[in-house]
């Protein structure tokens, strides 16, 4: 008979570039075991994405599964208002610009 020998379990990590989590726990259920750790690849990019646009993402949304249509009507919602607000600064702009050259319109 040959003996086969195991690598031990800490020794697994995760396989998402740079991750050097243990991947999630193997389930009764049948199929592969897991080989990314909870922290997923999507969840890591949409984070560091997050972070570089200033916005905190909280445990409570990276936790609820989400559709890939919600989470760009999200975005498209977020720069809807963005560009709602620059143009109301620019047209407060151009108002006082019209009215600087015509006094009894103040």
């Amino acid at each position: 008979m040959t003996e086969q020998t195991s690598q031990p379990a800490s020794a697994v990590t995760c396989k998402f570039p740079c991750c050097e989590n243990a991947p999630e726990a193997a389930t009764a259920k049948p199929g592969r075991p897991p080989e990314y750790c909870a922290v997923t690849a999507w969840r890591e990019r949409k984070r560091l994405a997050d972070a570089e646009r200033g916005v905190t993402t909280t445990d409570a949304d990276t936790e609820q599964p989400v559709t890939m249509a919600r989470v760009h009507g999200a975005e498209i919602l977020r720069e809807m208002r963005a560009l709602a607000d620059k143009l109301t600064e620019a047209g407060a702009a151009g108002r006082d610009r019209v009215h600087a050259g015509r006094p009894d319109r103040r």
